[in-house]
C-alpha cells in the first residue's frame, strides 16, 4: 500500500457448501485507500465503536485506513453479475 493507493475488497456470504453456487451473493468492492490516522475525528469516531481495540490502533504496524469505492461487481450467482461505476 506504500507504492499504490489501489485496492480492494471481497465481501461474501459463501458457507462453503454445494447451495453456494445458487444462493452466494459476493461482492468486490475496487477504489483508493489512505490513512487516515491523523484525522482525530475518524480516530475518535473508530474508538467509540470499538474501543477494545485502542492498543492495536497504537501499535507501530497498524494503520487506520480509509477505504473509497469506486466500483462494485456483485454476483448474486453464477451467472447474475452487476458492474456499478461509481465515478
Amino acid at each position: 500500500m506504500s507504492s499504490s493507493r489501489e485496492a480492494s475488497l471481497l465481501i461474501d456470504n459463501r458457507s462453503n457448501t454445494v447451495s453456494d453456487f445458487k444462493e452466494a451473493t459476493v461482492v468486490n468492492a475496487m477504489g483508493k485507500v489512505e490513512e487516515i490516522e491523523k484525522d482525530p475525528e475518524m480516530v475518535n469516531l473508530y474508538l467509540t465503536k470499538h474501543p477494545y481495540l485502542i492498543s492495536f490502533l497504537k501499535n507501530p504496524s497498524s494503520a487506520l485506513m480509509k477505504f473509497q469505492g469506486e466500483k462494485y461487481i456483485v454476483a448474486t450467482s453464477v451467472q447474475n453479475v452487476v458492474e456499478i461505476d461509481m465515478l
